[in-house]
């Protein structure tokens, strides 16, 4: 305890003389030194099994947790001719709560990533986001659900519907609110979900909110395995008429769900969705569909995950809409008790309905250590490339990250 007392003591001497320090060097101070005040504060529960387990305050479970990640972005503006270097800092506080009693689920979590880079402030965000998540057991048969959330986001570069951002112009932010309610009904292996949603996106130009609703029926095969039908109507109005881009997508699938079968667990999906406007003059598409990943352990230390998608998107500032195909293939490899590699390859195929198609290649490695009991440390280098068949929608970007996470 003695050790930690002289680290903060040092730690906060040398930020009351970093005066003459860059901006970069004296944040990173204020970081190391708070987390720092958040263990030593919660001392007594540091003897606590290995993982994060949480504080009991009355009926509730509370898990904080402090993470603080610096990172290299070569290519901070994801430009193929402005290729910019920038060094990140960014701090990332979470509190999460739960409960359970006997028929109540009770889940809540607040949550920021707060981001400074060294030279152009112009670029820095603050990211929010509040959610909550309540189940509630009516009966053995019967489970209601409800879900909301309210986000402050930003335009991250390179995003599928955000576009080339010049250097000049700073990434937009704007509001996310959330709502859901689900009812499952159960009964002996057939089991029936209804789920309904409301989601609002308060952006500039672009603001919309959608209406979804699904229906799924479910039926076990075997205790490890079931089958899956659902049909579903999602329902898109935008803020400005003059967009033209109300629209309403009906779709239909089926899929399968397994565990344990050869070491192996997962979900499949397939499906059809149309979407068409509500202006006859704009042309609508449909396409083929699908989702899911499997998993996949050959090993007791080694793990392999292949995710799988194909869906619409709203197509934000670049389009109306684009299909979106992606795979992405993971390994964890578990090299000692406190020591992991991780890595992952995927392919991404966007297809706008304004002709534009970008490939998008990302590949990352890194590793995981964990401190006994409460703290971690990851290690990451990606690389992402993206090929257009516009001229100036492609770019390469190699990015180096270095967190520190510490959580109760």
């Amino acid at each position: 305890m003695s050790e930690v007392r002289s680290a903060i003591r040092d730690a906060g001497t040398c930020f009351r003389h970093s005066a003459s320090q860059p901006v970069m060097t004296r944040l990173w101070l204020v970081g190391v030194a708070a987390m720092l005040l958040i263990l030593c504060g919660s001392i007594g529960y540091l003897s606590a099994s290995d993982g994060a387990r949480g504080i009991p305050v009355g009926i509730f479970r509370v898990k904080p947790s402090l993470s603080i990640q610096s990172r290299y972005d070569s290519n901070v503006f994801k430009d193929a001719t402005n290729r910019v270097g920038e060094k990140i800092l960014s701090i990332q506080p979470v509190v999460q709560v739960s409960t359970h009693w006997k028929s109540l689920t009770f889940s809540g979590s607040l949550a920021s990533d707060i981001a400074r880079y060294e030279s152009r402030s112009t670029e820095d965000y603050q990211d929010y986001k509040a959610a909550m998540h309540v189940k509630y057991s009516v009966s053995r048969r019967l489970e209601l659900g409800a879900k909301t959330d309210v986000a402050f986001n930003h335009d991250s570069r390179g995003a599928a519907d955000v576009g080339k951002i010049g250097a000049n112009n700073p990434p937009r932010h704007w509001k996310h609110y959330g709502f859901d309610g689900s009812a499952q009904y159960t009964y002996n292996r057939l089991r029936t979900l209804m789920e309904l949603s409301h989601q609002i996106d308060d952006k500039l130009d672009i603001g919309n909110y959608l209406n979804k609703a699904t229906l799924s029926l479910m039926f076990a095969l075997a205790p490890r395995t079931s089958l899956l039908t659902e049909v579903g109507w999602k329902g898109i109005v935008y803020d400005s008429a003059a967009l033209d881009r109300d629209n309403q997508e009906r779709s239909i699938g089926a899929g399968v769900s397994w565990t344990g079968a050869a070491k192996t667990q997962g979900d499949l999906r397939v499906g059809y969705t149309m979407k068409e406007y509500e202006n006859s003059a704009v042309e609508g598409s449909s396409a083929f569909t699908f989702g899911g990943g499997i998993g996949w352990k050959p090993l007791a230390k080694t793990a392999l995950k292949l995710d799988l998608s194909r869906n619409f998107a709203e197509g934000g500032l670049v389009s109306n809409y684009y299909v979106s195909t992606s795979e992405q293939l993971g390994l964890t490899q578990k090299l000692r008790s406190f020591l992991t590699f991780n890595s992952n390859v995927s392919h991404t195929q966007n297809d706008y309905s304004s002709g534009l198609e970008n490939e998008i290649w990302k590949g990352s490695a890194g590793f995981g250590y964990a401190f006994p009991r409460w703290l971690t440390m990851d290690t990451n280098f990606t690389r992402t490339s993206q090929k257009s068949n516009q001229v100036d929608s492609g770019y390469d970007s190699d990015e180096v990250m270095v967190s520190l996470t510490g959580g109760l």
